[in-house]
């Protein structure tokens, strides 16, 4: 990821450009929660406690969706974007 981001950077990409890094980090999110939903078996407890569960999965997805924006928007240091063996 750190190497898209790189590239993205030197290429004069912007976070305006890249919003599919907001989906994939709200969708990776959401995904590692419902996988410890899964495992820890809550589903068998309690309907209301799995609405809860889910929609703070759901809130928790969106905080990493817009971590994930303003990372591409915030770009690479210069260094990032010399050649093998050049000097920034």
């Amino acid at each position: 990821m750190g190497v898209i981001f790189v590239t993205d950077y030197c290429s004069g990409g912007s976070r305006a450009q890249s919003p599919l890094w907001a989906w994939l980090a709200a969708a990776s999110g959401l995904y590692l929660l419902l996988a410890t939903f899964l495992v820890l078996g809550i589903h068998k407890r309690n309907r209301f406690f799995v609405g809860v569960y889910l929609g703070f999965g759901l809130v928790v997805a969106l905080v990493l969706g817009e971590v994930a924006y303003a990372a591409v928007g915030a770009g690479a240091p210069a260094y990032a974007c010399a050649a093998p063996g050049e000097a920034a």
